[in-house]
């Protein structure tokens, strides 16, 4: 099932793409014609743009990780497989930004 708020997501990255663009050429434009650093209002709207596609990229992978602890869990509970190993993932499932591969001792 699509999650509903995924038309959003991608709304959102479309147009900070648009903005992205057209910023960085007003940006360009700016620096060709004058030879001075385009205006600080513009290099701001780069960076809070660029800022906007890395968050919901971090968003997006922090999901993964957390749905992939899950099916783990619940697969791990049908197979009645120890503790420790259900404690390790649910252990990863709430602690921030971990990458899934430490878990199983590769990281």
């Amino acid at each position: 099932m699509i999650s509903p708020i995924l038309p959003i997501r991608v709304a959102q990255f479309v147009l900070s793409i648009i903005i992205l663009g057209m910023v960085g050429y007003v940006a360009h434009e700016y620096n060709k014609y004058t030879h001075v650093d385009s205006p600080s209002e513009a290099n701001y709207l780069i960076f809070v743009v660029s800022t906007s596609l890395v968050q919901n990229a971090k968003e997006e992978e922090e999901k993964e990780r957390k749905e992939f602890c899950l099916r783990n869990i619940i697969n791990m509970a049908r197979q009645r497989v120890s503790t420790v190993e259900v404690k390790m993932l649910i252990n990863l499932l709430f602690s921030p930004s971990r990458p899934i591969y430490s878990v199983y001792g590769h990281g």
